[in-house]
């Protein structure tokens, strides 16, 4: 990390963070708050400011890698931590089945007819506020000029910033966004794709899931089956799935692992863990990780019956997953 630098990271991170939803974000938001929605950005990075507080201090506390999976198990224990991994897991394949759900809308808007498919902790935690900063700002102007050349037409389309372009430069200007969005959108898929299968892998390697996940592939040394299996179900999601749906779900899921970090940063600090050396002085200590989740509760209050009920649904399946293998677990470390 000392040679890609503080601002070659937060680079990194505001590329991940990004992705293909500022494409069509804007009209979600619109639709929901109206000409207060650039407000919206500035208070999310509020929020956000405090959870990745709470991150910076127990990311200094646990050296294992992991994120937020290590954080929580070595707070709270392999069951809980486990339950955060799958959250996180089931999480991050929701968003990125959103995307994959816009990247058809896009595509298909620029063809004819419909296609048949649809220090090192300093340095981290100066780059992740320095990477929400051009994210926040990013956001707010994108929405602020969406909403000047739309108005309430913002609120409608699968493709928002398209048809903003189409207003101010023309169809060169929308099959401009368009193409855009299609690269930006295709690049975060494909390293995605990539990347997300790990966990599968790692699952399947500590005997959570089926062995076959942790198998590589003879020749390239990728984890091949659990890449086919990922391609499978973000690909099920995507076509039975709309973005705002898909990203909602993806919200919460994630949004209870952050939580779950909250707690175990207070939790770390409260033990006084030091396996990543001299842990990260968070300004207000005692109230961060509180306020935080006092955040995340509001956050979910939004949440509708059914998708607590499906968010239940996911806790109970890996609650039952970690029990039926918890014995087979224990012969192979025995």
């Amino acid at each position: 990390m000392r040679a890609i630098g503080t601002w070659g990271l937060a680079a990194g991170i505001v590329n991940v963070t990004i992705g293909g939803g500022i494409f069509r974000l804007p009209s979600g938001v619109a639709a929901a708050l109206g000409a207060a929605a650039p407000l919206a950005y500035l208070a999310c990075a509020a929020s956000m400011g405090l959870i990745v507080l709470c991150f910076a201090e127990a990311g200094s506390r646990v050296s294992m890698t992991g994120g937020p999976y290590a954080y929580v198990e070595t707070a709270f224990g392999p069951f809980i931590g486990f339950l955060s991994g799958m959250l996180l897991w089931v999480g991050i394949t929701l968003a990125l089945a959103a995307v994959a759900s816009f990247f058809g809308d896009a595509l298909a808007a620029m063809v004819p007819s419909r296609p048949p498919w649809g220090k090192r902790t300093a340095l981290v935690a100066k780059a992740i506020f320095a990477a929400m900063g051009v994210v926040t700002l990013l956001y707010v102007l994108i929405q602020v000029v969406a909403q000047g050349l739309l108005g309430p037409a913002l609120a409608h389309g699968p493709t928002p910033l398209a048809s903003a372009a189409a207003v101010a430069m023309g169809p060169a200007g929308r099959t401009l966004i368009l193409v855009g969005s299609v690269v930006s959108m295709f690049g975060y898929v494909s390293g995605m794709m990539l990347s997300v299968p790990r966990m599968l892998f790692a699952f399947g390697r500590d005997g959570f899931l089926p062995s076959m996940l942790a198998r590589t592939h003879p020749a390239w040394r990728t984890p091949h089956v659990a890449i086919a299996v990922q391609t499978v179900i973000v690909a099920v999601l995507a076509i039975f799935g709309y973005f705002e749906l898909l990203a909602v779900a993806a919200n919460i899921t994630i949004l209870l692992v952050y939580a779950a970090c909250c707690l175990a940063a207070f939790e770390l600090r409260r033990r006084d863990v030091r396996m990543g050396g001299v842990p990260f002085r968070v300004p207000a200590a005692r109230v961060v990780p509180w306020a935080a989740l006092a955040v995340i509760i509001w956050m979910l209050s939004s949440v509708t019956r059914n998708e607590w009920l499906a968010a239940l649904a996911i806790v109970a399946c890996a609650t039952a997953v970690y029990f039926v293998t918890l014995s087979s677990r224990r012969a192979r470390y025995a």
